[in-house]
């Protein structure tokens, strides 16, 4: 996974949000649902004998169909957007259970952090004086009541944080 080809990309981010209000990009699952990806698109050569259905796993797709979340980035890069989140925003091993590819977790994360700089700097690179930069996407899970429960029971009783808090975080932690 490379670096950003900005050399102080932090000290470049803030500089430019003290001169103007930067554009993040869209839904990236508007954009993949917009193709109308078949379960076996979803699946790729990959995991074609995968034991679950994967349609709707969009993460999925930064490992079975990488240049079709590329492309997706490039258009938002190319419609103005100065920051592009990562494809994963189910990408934690609480939200992988579902389609059994919570092995798959560090992985995915890698792969969409990957792509996303891959798009981002080769558009700054076209246009140098118009920097892109990459953010991470962590969304809510499925589970989210039943883990601010937990979150609320483990910190009164003095705890730091809950396991399943764990479970979501620290793939991501790992890159």
């Amino acid at each position: 996974m490379g670096k950003s080809i900005i050399k102080d990309s932090a000290g470049v981010l803030e500089e430019l949000l003290q001169k103007k209000i930067l554009v993040m990009d869209g839904a990236m699952g508007s954009m993949i649902y917009s193709h109308e990806p078949t379960e076996e698109d979803y699946r790729g050569e990959r995991f074609k004998d995968h034991p679950v259905l994967l349609k709707n796993c969009t993460e999925i797709m930064c490992l079975s169909q990488p240049e079709l979340i590329k492309n997706i980035h490039t258009a938002y890069l190319e419609a103005g957007s100065d920051i592009i989140e990562t494809n994963t925003f189910n990408s934690s091993i609480i939200c992988m259970e579902e389609f059994q590819l919570h092995e798959h977790v560090r992985e995915l994360n890698i792969a969409a952090v990957r792509i996303a700089r891959e798009a981002a700097d080769e558009m700054t690179r076209k246009t140098p004086f118009k920097p892109r930069f990459v953010a991470g996407s962590i969304g809510p899970t499925k589970k989210k009541a039943f883990l601010l429960a937990l979150m609320s029971t483990t910190l009164r009783k003095g705890k730091l944080l809950s396991t399943k808090w764990l479970q979501i975080i620290t793939p991501r932690l790992k890159l």
